[in-house]
C-alpha cells in the first residue's frame, strides 16, 4: 500500500521501536483499512509463537493503547503461568 516502508534505515529503527516496547504494528501497510498489533509469545519447542489482534485501522486509532495493554497482559499472565519458555 502507499503506506509500506521500504527504507531499510525506516524499517530497522521500526523494529528496535518494537523490541523496545515488545509490540509489533502493522498500519495499513499490508492492507489500506486493516490494522494489527502483535506481541510475542513464549516459544513452544522449536516454535516462534505471537499472538495479534486486528481491526479496521479506524477503530485501532481509538483503541490503540486498550489494545496494547491487553496483549502485553495476556503476554505477562503466559509468562507468569508457564515461564519464558513452554
Amino acid at each position: 500500500t502507499s503506506r509500506t516502508k521500504t527504507d531499510p534505515e525506516a524499517i530497522l529503527a521500526e523494529i528496535e521501536d518494537f523490541k523496545k516496547t515488545g509490540l509489533f504494528s502493522d498500519d495499513e501497510e499490508y492492507d489500506e483499512g486493516a490494522s494489527a498489533i502483535a506481541v510475542p509469545l513464549p516459544r513452544i519447542g522449536d516454535r516462534e509463537l505471537a499472538v495479534s489482534i486486528a481491526m479496521p485501522a479506524s477503530r485501532m486509532k481509538r483503541l490503540r493503547d486498550t489494545v496494547s495493554a491487553a496483549l502485553l497482559d495476556v503476554r505477562a499472565q503466559i509468562v507468569s503461568e508457564y515461564g519464558r519458555s513452554i
